[in-house]
């Protein structure tokens, strides 16, 4: 795992203003105390997963009470992750060990994306992937190529999925960035984030690595998103829109490194990244963008809870 310094994260996400939505308005903040001070202003409440429920491997202290309080008043939750190394199953199981009581359905990851991005690409097998050593991923790895230090295997894949940055190092970064550069090829990242804070450090996530591949071959980068159907509607997530509703977002933690749209809230929600060229770099990304961000607009009172980005 390699470290970011806040400075190098800080100009990262800046640099990755682009991809984000246009602005918000201008409000103004107010602080509460806790989630419930405005639970009965909505109906529905979309958590981050990173930053308010959990660090690493800890939860938040609060969380948990505060998590069952909103239940107890009635309110529908969905938890929106950026991890391209858990889907919602294995991140629901994880989350109960936290002392949460999240159900599969509830829950949004980066990774959940993946299959419709393949299969709107078609690639040719072999198609590799970069994930961590502690994945476990077998229904979507299956038939790919893990990539590590083998710099022929490179070149073999006719795309690449960028899981997870826990095992990536320097020397793998550049056999990547050498072989996209003798044969440009879609490279999907799951993941998102540029940075990661940990308890012990800044971590590099493969928003950071991808943003420099970018650089590197001059590739071209895009963020899609479904016109039409939420990836979890029949799962009961997000429900139907009645008319005249609006999106509050409410920060919790602060978090370090990111750009002012991170900031207005935006980082975070339903999107789905389905490419119908093949460009060279797809992020998928679950962040509140285009057809999903106008969905939730018309759900009455939604909380977005999020690490201040």
């Amino acid at each position: 795992m390699s470290a970011l310094t806040f400075a190098a994260a800080w100009q990262a996400y800046r640099r990755a203003e682009k991809l984000l939505p246009a602005k918000p308005a201008p409000v103004t903040p107010r602080r509460i105390a806790d989630a419930g001070a405005i639970a009965a202003e909505f109906d529905l409440v979309a958590l981050d997963a990173w930053g308010v429920l959990n660090l690493g491997e800890t939860a938040i202290a609060t969380a948990p009470a505060a998590v069952a309080r909103l239940r107890a008043a009635g309110k529908r939750l969905v938890v929106l992750s950026n991890s391209g190394s858990r889907d919602a199953e294995i991140s629901a199981a994880r989350l109960r060990r936290f002392g949460f009581d999240f159900t599969a359905s509830e829950i949004i990851t980066g990774l959940d994306l993946v299959p419709a991005a393949l299969a709107a690409l078609a690639l040719a097998p072999p198609v590799g992937f970069i994930a961590g050593a502690a994945a476990a991923l077998p229904a979507l790895t299956a038939g790919m190529l893990a990539l590590g230090d083998d710099a022929a295997a490179y070149d073999r894949v006719s795309g690449i999925v960028f899981l997870s940055a826990g095992a990536w190092s320097e020397a793998r970064q550049s056999l990547l960035a050498a072989s996209l550069a003798r044969r440009k090829r879609p490279l999907i990242v799951a993941n998102p984030d540029i940075a990661s804070p940990e308890p012990a450090c800044m971590a590099a996530e493969p928003g950071w690595y991808a943003q420099r591949i970018a650089a590197a071959t001059s590739a071209r980068v895009v963020r899609r998103h479904p016109p039409h159907r939420h990836p979890r509607r029949s799962r009961g997530g997000l429900p139907h829109a009645p008319d005249r509703g609006r999106l509050r977002a409410r920060r919790r933690r602060p978090r370090a490194g990111a750009g002012e749209r991170h900031l207005a809230g935006l980082h975070r929600a339903t999107a789905l990244a389905a490419a119908t060229a093949a460009p060279h770099i797809i992020i998928l990304w679950p962040a509140m963008v285009a057809a999903s961000q106008k969905r939730m607009r018309k759900t009455p009172m939604v909380a977005m809870i999020t690490a201040a980005e």
